[in-house]
């Protein structure tokens, strides 16, 4: 009797898996956790009608793992994701993989990744990816940091990538090279204010987000930067050292959470931007307002009556050390 048939007739043919799958769940009976085999059961069959489940593989290594080789059961659109944490941002020399962002790793995110990822050294996290046909897939991603293939002096001469311009003046670099030294013009506190300007208004997400975060960036491209499409971007213009308070107060009143979380713990915060933000519905925002020192004193005694007891007794904490510093 082939495997998977029941004791009665059934139709001779090749077993396939889910039937040995089958045989085995019947086998046990009550035995094992037959929740368990079914769920297999389930899994075999949806690979076998051309449905598969994602599979997550989760490891730590000591470093890039090279050849990884990736493979698909189906045809279709293939999208890769990979995230760097390094020193500085990074590119692919070979453009396989294009860089979507990279982002400043802030005490928040360095928190929330503590325990799972080593980031010993790191400063960014670069998010570089590829939507594509698996078939395209014909070179290996190779990684550097952001401005390795060319001297900072070169780089500052290339002010917008990629362009027409710089294609036919350095036709042997490629396109990912003019992301990098894109990269790291945008970075390089030494970059001139005016060359920064271009930058802020370059395609590339991760190209402003680095143009907002240069202490060398010019007020006029900060507040243009301001009305970015990215949160990422208009979230490191509220966290620039050099930032009006004209600027704060604007971006007090950003939708995206995160920018006016920033604009609250920076420390040049202006007093009209934080009583807006005392009336915010997050207890934790209404907290950081507490204990800003530039918050206006009668908006810390309307705290001090809040609703939340953590916003309260920050609040009275905060007017304490108020009537202390006046005392002395």
């Amino acid at each position: 009797m082939p495997v998977g048939c029941r004791p009665t007739p059934c139709t001779a043919r090749p077993p396939t898996a889910s039937d040995r799958v089958t045989a085995v769940y019947d086998w046990l009976g009550d035995v094992a956790d037959r929740s368990a085999i079914r769920a297999l059961h389930d899994a075999v069959r949806a690979l076998e009608t051309g449905v598969s489940t994602p599979l997550e593989i989760v490891f730590s290594p000591p470093g890039p793992a090279y050849p990884l080789k990736i493979s698909s059961l189906h045809a279709g659109e293939t999208r890769i994701e990979v995230y760097v944490a390094a020193e500085t941002p990074v590119v692919d020399r070979n453009g396989v993989l294009a860089v979507d962002i990279s982002r400043r790793i802030d005490a928040p995110l360095r928190d929330a990744l503590a325990g799972r990822v080593d980031l010993t050294g790191a400063q960014y996290v670069t998010r570089l990816n590829y939507r594509g046909d698996l078939a395209d897939l014909i070179a290996d991603a190779e990684f550097a940091r952001a401005g390795d293939t060319e001297p900072k002096g070169v780089a500052r001469q290339l002010a917008t990538t990629p362009t027409a311009e710089t294609r036919t003046a350095s036709p042997q670099r490629s396109d990912a090279d003019l992301r990098s030294l894109a990269l790291e013009i945008a970075r390089d506190p030494a970059t001139p204010a005016a060359v920064l300007a271009l930058l802020a208004d370059n395609e590339a997400e991760t190209v402003r987000f680095l143009v907002a975060g240069n202490e060398s960036t010019s007020l006029a491209a900060l507040e243009r930067l301001a009305d970015d499409t990215s949160d990422a971007v208009r979230e490191e213009v509220a966290r620039h050292p050099h930032v009006s308070s004209a600027l704060l107060e604007k971006l007090a009143t950003d939708p995206y959470e995160e920018v006016r979380f920033e604009v609250v713990a920076h420390p040049n915060a202006p007093a009209a931007a934080l009583a807006m933000l005392a009336k915010s519905a997050s207890p934790k925002m209404r907290a950081q307002v507490a204990r800003h020192p530039n918050t206006p004193t009668d908006v810390l005694s309307i705290l001090a009556q809040d609703a939340d007891e953590h916003v309260a007794s920050s609040a009275r904490a905060e007017l304490a050390r108020r009537d202390q510093d006046d005392d002395g």
